[in-house]
């Protein structure tokens, strides 16, 4: 009955958001086959998706409150044909201009998912933990299709066909939604944290709730940070600046690898989570992530970067459903989608900023091992930033107070 029911919704938001990544790396795939056909430069190519990703985060927080006022269920609507629309714009796009539209309008599409799904699926089941990890686990594997769907479509001479099967997907999952609104009655949320204080000492908790939720989001801009500096860095220190023909795609495998058992490590941080404390994980996942980006960054050209780079991935990506239940826990059910609006414009919109960072350090050292080191400086940020998060968090739970 309802545990059935609530992970045949967890399933259906988890494929929701492989939609959406999906949608968001196809690009990376077919660059090559646009640069050829309209005959661009790199940097001209990447400027063509760079507005849209950066409405990707930018959108979090408009849309955090849309979903609030409107409900999910309608911005889901919005979402499946938003995304179906403009894959096939890009798909038809005469020239560059149009191509820039089109993409720049798929990245605002993919900016509904977040905020609206994360939030659906934290007021919608019990083991919460374990829900987000599923969907991150989903969210990995559209981080890891992306790429290949675009790779496949342009190998066959029509980079094109990428984006219609991802209008397709869309499409497909949109009748679905609507088959499931239809089936089955809404499920009764779990009731959150609530940051309303008691009425003995209102001012000092009150203080100490804002207090705290800021310096998660802190925390979480940081996680942000270190997702891009990773996801940018990677792919080259695992190939090799020079690397060529089948070094480069032997790079790629490495790194195709190490986000799927990122993937892992979301579902194993979100059971960890529901089955210890959300706090405890998220201190450990840190504390190993900062151990293991120092020993990455000083295994350039080694044989177990490989092995360090799946380790650093699975502590990176375990984060995210810990953050998404520790936020849950933090919020009230009213303002819960503008929370995660918030929390994704940053860390897709700010933390944005570390592929720059990433490609300064790689100008100025020469060396993408420094990227790493950097990693490990910002996980040590976090668990001071941690450490006033859980100090608050015991002011504004104490009798005392």
């Amino acid at each position: 009955g309802h545990v059935a029911a609530t992970d045949l919704s967890v399933s259906a938001q988890s494929g929701r958001h492989a939609v959406c990544h999906i949608g968001e790396l196809v690009f990376t795939g077919v660059m090559v086959a646009v640069m050829r056909d309209y005959r661009l430069q790199p940097h001209e190519a990447t400027a063509l998706a760079l507005l849209g990703y950066v409405l990707m985060g930018a959108g979090a927080l408009p849309v955090g409150l849309w979903a609030d006022a409107w409900g999910p269920l309608r911005v889901f609507r919005v979402y499946f044909l938003a995304m179906a629309a403009t894959s096939v714009a890009v798909a038809l796009a005469p020239d560059t201009l149009w191509l820039f539209i089109a993409l720049t309008a798929l990245g605002l599409a993919t900016s509904l998912y977040h905020p609206t799904g994360v939030a659906m699926i934290s007021l919608g089941v019990k083991a919460r933990g374990r829900a987000m990890g599923i969907n991150g686990v989903f969210g990995s594997l559209g981080v890891a299709v992306g790429p290949a769907l675009g790779l496949l479509a342009a190998s066959v001479g029509v980079w094109q066909l990428a984006y219609l099967a991802v209008a397709l997907i869309s499409l497909a999952a949109a009748v679905a939604l609507e088959l499931a609104a239809r089936q089955r009655s809404r499920l009764p949320a779990a009731r959150p944290a609530d940051l309303t204080p008691r009425p003995a000492g209102a001012p000092a908790r009150r203080a100490a709730a804002y207090g705290s939720l800021a310096m998660l989001f802190l925390i979480m801009m940081l996680g942000g940070f270190n997702y891009r500096c990773l996801v940018t860095a990677l792919p080259t220190f695992l190939s090799g600046e020079s690397a060529v023909g089948g070094e480069l795609v032997k790079g790629g495998v490495f790194v195709f690898i190490a986000l799927i058992v990122g993937g892992v490590g979301q579902y194993a941080g979100g059971w960890l989570a529901d089955a210890w404390s959300t706090k405890p994980v998220y201190v450990g996942l840190i504390g190993a992530l900062a151990l293991l980006t120092l020993a990455l960054g000083s295994s350039e050209g080694s044989s177990h970067a490989v092995l360090l780079a799946c380790l650093v991935a699975v502590a990176l990506f375990g984060q995210q459903p810990v953050e998404n239940s520790l936020l849950a826990e933090c919020t009230t059910a009213s303002r819960r989608s503008v929370s995660y609006g918030t929390k994704f414009a940053l860390t897709f919109g700010v933390g944005a900023l570390g592929a720059q960072v990433v490609g300064l350090i790689w100008h100025e050292y020469r060396s993408l091992g420094i990227a790493f080191y950097l990693i490990t400086g910002s996980a040590l940020v976090m668990l001071l930033l941690l450490g006033g998060f859980l100090w608050l968090r015991r002011v504004q739970h104490s009798p005392s107070a």
